[in-house]
């Protein structure tokens, strides 16, 4: 029959090997779950840096605070009722250094052009202009919105534009000083009729060549009729009460 001694000193030999390799695999273990809480920690600050939202319309950023950063990009060409030429969206995006992959909303920077007939690119603004393009305003001799099928083609076009930040709110937008400018329907002859604009209010339809531009300037509701033609101005009106 063994021996209760001997069996006893091989269980005391056995569990004292297993109490070691415990006590040797402690470190090993405490360092793997620090590391596995660090880099937890770290992927869900990267969420929560990437999952920050934020709203644009029309809104550009002067500054650069935030790691916010524009990247300029040409949008789809499209044709222009009633003429051989394509238009084009010029235009930046804001892109986040937390997130690289998010971009804000689209506002317009310029337009880039195609003649299909001299197959030549050409630009509304020079490429170097850096203000905004708030309302782009076809301007037809039938009302758009009473046409069932068809849309009427463009004579010209109206651009309600914002050139530099002049409120001082580090943003070009809305809320700066507006310029109402002009080109005819192929992006051509473009030319600044009205500057100092607080508000764009419309326009009439065209007849004989003679469109007339509602806006608001210094607190009065005031009216340009443009000779498309000459591309100038060859009457004002104004209502006489402040707004």
């Amino acid at each position: 029959m063994p021996s209760l001694t001997k069996d006893y000193l091989v269980i005391s030999i056995a569990e004292s090997k297993i109490e070691n390799y415990i006590m040797k695999l402690h470190p090993v273990f405490y360092y793997s779950l620090a590391s596995l809480v660090l880099v937890t920690s770290i992927w869900i600050f990267y969420i929560q840096q990437t999952a920050r939202t934020r709203s644009v319309s029309n809104v550009v950023n002067v500054s650069n605070e935030n790691g916010v950063k524009l990247k300029t990009e040409i949008g789809t060409f499209e044709p222009i009722e009633g003429t051989d030429t394509l238009r084009a969206t010029f235009y930046p995006r804001e892109e986040s250094s937390f997130s690289p992959s998010y971009k804000g909303d689209v506002t317009v920077q310029n337009y880039l052009f195609f003649d299909s007939n001299k197959k030549a690119f050409y630009w509304l603004k020079p490429i170097a202009y850096e203000g905004r393009i708030l309302s782009t305003i076809p301007l037809t001799e039938t009302d758009n919105s009473k046409l069932e099928l068809k849309k009427a083609p463009p004579i010209a076009f109206v651009y309600l534009m914002v050139d530099k930040d002049t409120n001082n709110d580090q943003r070009i937008n809305i809320n700066d000083r507006q310029s109402i400018a002009i080109s005819d329907s192929s992006g051509l002859r473009f030319k600044v009729l009205i500057d100092q604009v607080d508000k764009f209010n419309g326009s009439s339809i065209v007849k004989n060549n003679r469109v007339f531009l509602i806006y608001q300037s210094a607190n009065k509701l005031k009216t340009a009729e443009v000779d498309l033609r000459s591309q100038e101005i060859i009457s004002n009106t104004e209502l006489s009460n402040q707004l």
